[in-house]
């Protein structure tokens, strides 16, 4: 698997897979208020696919990146439903796509030594558990929101996340900077809380 595919799949954790055979129509749909992190993606599509892909504008302050080509969308989901072969992957396919993964579905705490991972489909969350291990990266437990029909964990600790930042690391702009902020600014609340 090359690695552009890798982290196309782990960005996919905030997109969508749509068809209408009878029209024809396949998509990939990805939207985000950072036209920065799109364009990246489609630079990624761009090298696998030898073809270029435009950011568009949906509405003031959303960008969408839309992808109409049947043989990308059968290549992307033969990928998607083979996703436990990540885990047998090199090293810089499983880097890519845990990069992508947490981009796309991932929030760094303003305070604590932390980086919170969510999602539906639990067999992603399972194997991006399993993948952090790979780089020595040390996760908490996988927490069940049953109202919301969502998992999580999380990355804790100064240490955890140095390892994260440094072997994985954000693409996404954003949260490249909170990260960079809280590592090299910042201080867990319990310890400036404490006396």
């Amino acid at each position: 698997m090359k690695p552009e595919i890798a982290f196309i799949l782990g960005a996919l954790a905030d997109g969508s897979l749509s068809k209408r055979e009878e029209k024809g129509e396949y998509c990939i749909d990805f939207e985000q208020s950072n036209k920065y992190w799109l364009e990246n993606l489609a630079k990624n599509f761009e090298r696998c696919f030898d073809k270029d892909f435009k950011v568009t504008e949906k509405k003031k302050g959303i960008y969408r990146l839309r992808i109409f080509s049947k043989y990308i969308f059968e290549i992307i989901v033969d990928y998607k439903y083979k996703l436990n072969q990540i885990l047998f992957e090199k090293t810089d396919v499983k880097k890519n796509f845990l990069s992508g993964v947490y981009d796309a579905e991932s929030s760094v705490h303003k305070s604590r030594y932390a980086i919170a991972f969510y999602n539906k489909d639990k067999n992603l969350i399972k194997i991006s558990k399993k993948l952090l291990l790979d780089f020595g990266i040390n996760t908490g437990k996988i927490y069940n929101d049953k109202r919301n029909n969502v998992q999580s964990f999380s990355i804790y600790g100064k240490e955890n996340l140095l390892k994260f930042r440094n072997k994985i690391g954000f693409t996404h702009p954003d949260k490249k900077q909170k990260l960079d902020n809280l590592l090299i600014l910042g201080r867990p609340l319990e310890q400036s809380c404490r006396a």
